[in-house]
């Protein structure tokens, strides 16, 4: 990253036009978009995956996409990272030749996902690290009936209003019928050896869900 944290055009793409003219039409708006166009943006970072295409400088495979062209950045609303060099990159879920009920021994999607028995009674394949949150939302019912998209629960950032927080947001359409915590165990351990709650959604979810970082002491890095 260039810019520390996430700049403006990492989200809504190319931004000198609109700079220019100020107009609205004028800038990429996941709000405007289709569902799976919004949904990519997020995923070109929240997804788990293994880059043979470009190698570290240790010689290891990357686990960034950077853009096939040398020079060119990810343009949200206009590329679609899922197509770049797909015989060099390892991204289950993004490419049918890479499926995510199938394991990949030796890399970094090696038991990456839960393949047990209740992943086949249920058909969800949760996460057991972090970093797939797009992985798991491809195959809930929410993504692939056009329900909704990242953005619909997840503000990135609140203008007029508060930011409500991502947990309130199930009540707008299921009120009080699901608790998010059974329905999102935290199954995707992190670094710090906290989790991720999955993003599948599955209604008859039974994961035991391991700690997350609600509730723990704030880190700073600098």
């Amino acid at each position: 990253m260039v810019e520390h944290n996430t700049g403006c055009e990492r989200c809504h793409g190319p931004g000198g036009k609109h700079a220019a003219s100020a107009a609205k039409t004028d800038i990429f708006n996941p709000a405007k978009a289709t569902k799976e166009q919004a949904s990519l943006v997020c995923g070109y970072c929240h997804v788990r995956k293994e880059n043979e295409h470009f190698k570290s400088a240790q010689g290891n495979p990357r686990e960034d996409q950077p853009h096939p062209v040398v020079g060119e950045t990810y343009k949200a609303g206009q590329d679609d990272w899922r197509t770049w060099y797909p015989d060099g990159i390892l991204i289950p879920g993004a490419n049918p030749k890479q499926p995510l009920n199938q394991n990949y021994p030796k890399t970094d999607l090696e038991n990456a996902f839960y393949l047990d028995d209740l992943a086949k009674q249920h058909g969800f394949y949760d996460s057991r690290k972090h970093h797939e949150a797009w992985q798991e939302l491809i195959q809930s019912s929410h993504y692939t009936k056009n329900i909704l998209a990242c953005s619909d629960c997840h503000m990135p950032h609140a203008l007029a209003k508060p930011k409500p927080a991502a947990r309130e947001t199930c009540v707008a359409c299921h009120g009080t019928q699901y608790d998010y915590a059974k329905i999102m165990p935290a199954t995707g351990r992190t670094a710090d050896n906290l989790f991720m709650r999955s993003h599948t959604f599955n209604k008859n979810q039974n994961r035991p869900s391991g700690p997350t970082a609600s509730g723990q002491p704030t880190y700073y890095y600098k």
